[in-house]
């Protein structure tokens, strides 16, 4: 056995095998009664909280409840641990803010990345014990990996931040998360225009690092299907129409 979620699986989505051909609904509440309450959780969710803004950390929480959800309603034989695979998913996007993006040459993936394995590391009072250790590594490869998608293999928590940014960013495999679910997490966790954030956020990278991972984008054809995220434009066009409603109000 691996521990904290490095156990491998098929990084191609298309090779597994899920339980269900439609998806069951999972509520909210025993999503979110999976989010550890433990020392290093409650200290990196009071770093991070002071550096994401509101829409990257929404899409960090919505990324965590999207894959928990695929694993509990179509891969639950899956060994998986709820703390690191919570720390990979708040700690994902810390490279693509805009004081991260300036500060390095390093593609954004890999410097949010060493960001994390170093914070966390750091939490130790002394030199880190093997399995803090090993937690901050599982974190880091999972980060690191998180748009990588070259076939081959992946750990089982590399598999599901995949699986749950793709969901938030294109509506990848959208066939594996209820409606209903999908409609919950959202309410609870708002967008507020993630589409754009993130589109400006790693258009920037390219004009930063124009040798950057995110490249990619371009030759996969990304841009596009960021863009026409059909699970994300009712919930945004819907948020629009609010402010409008607003403004008018005032």
């Amino acid at each position: 056995m691996y521990p904290y979620g490095l156990t491998p699986v098929n990084r191609n989505p298309s090779l597994l095998k899920p339980l269900h051909s439609s998806a069951p609904r999972v509520s909210l509440h025993d999503l979110v009664s999976t989010i550890p309450s433990t020392a290093i959780v409650k200290t990196a969710t009071a770093h991070l909280r002071d550096l994401l803004p509101e829409p990257t950390w929404n899409h960090s929480i919505r990324a965590y409840l999207y894959g928990v959800a695929m694993v509990k309603g179509q891969f639950p034989d899956w060994d998986w641990d709820a703390e690191a695979f919570y720390l990979s998913c708040i700690f994902h996007d810390l490279g693509c803010i805009p004081q991260s993006l300036s500060a390095t040459k390093l593609s954004f993936e890999f410097y949010g990345a060493f960001l994390a394995r170093d914070f966390l590391l750091k939490t130790a009072d002394g030199e880190p014990k093997q399995e803090l250790k090993d937690l901050a590594d599982s974190v880091c490869e999972v980060i690191c990996r998180h748009t990588d998608f070259v076939n081959g293999k992946i750990t089982v928590h590399g598999q599901m931040i995949q699986l749950g940014t793709l969901y938030d960013n294109i509506g990848a495999q959208a066939a594996w998360v209820h409606p209903e679910t999908h409609k919950d997490i959202v309410k609870a966790y708002p967008r507020h225009g993630w589409t754009a954030c993130f589109g400006h956020a790693m258009r920037e990278e390219v004009r930063l690092k124009p040798w950057s991972h995110t490249t990619f984008f371009d030759a996969a054809g990304i841009w596009a299907k960021v863009d026409a995220n059909p699970i994300a434009k009712p919930f945004e066009e819907a948020e629009e129409a609010e402010k409008s409603d607003d403004k008018r109000v005032v």
